[in-house]
């Protein structure tokens, strides 16, 4: 992966969060503290500082953690229903030496693919068909007299 397709993903991500307003738990996280920076000098008058250190780091703690799981199954489920989660966990479509050429051509079609790779039992390239393959191979069944000449 290259660091633009990196940095497009990043930046997609991004703006999916700020559109799940996620970043009122950060609001909420600044209410929290000011709340505590006043609450907290009438209850311990000499160690308030310390208390409102640990409670500050307590609290990012915390609600890092919430915020990472909401975010994560949010982005998660909208990209799995938006379907470019396929590009990162790719599974790539192939054929067998032994597939028939309509289907073949009829799985390029469906898929909008251009090329696509022959495995043989052990999933190992044996090669590639590309449309124009495709094209000069059914040329030459359907008209067998043009494939002479070619």
């Amino acid at each position: 992966m290259n660091i633009v397709r990196i940095f497009a993903i990043a930046t997609n991500g991004f703006r999916e969060v700020i559109r799940d307003k996620i970043l009122y738990v950060l609001v909420f996280f600044v209410l929290l503290l000011l709340l505590a920076s006043r609450i907290l000098p009438s209850i311990a008058v000499s160690a308030d500082a310390k208390i409102l250190l640990d409670l500050g780091i307590g609290a990012i703690n915390l609600l890092g953690a919430i915020v990472a799981i909401f975010v994560g199954t949010g982005l998660i489920n909208k990209e799995i229903e938006k379907r470019t989660v396929l590009i990162l966990v790719p599974k790539p479509l192939t054929t067998t030496p032994d597939a028939c050429l309509t289907d073949v051509a009829q799985l390029m079609l469906e898929k909008h693919i251009k090329r696509l790779p022959v495995v043989d039992t052990e999933h190992k390239l044996v090669g590639i068909i590309t449309r124009h393959d495709l094209v000069r191979a059914l040329r030459s069944q359907i008209v067998p007299d043009l494939a002479d000449n070619a």
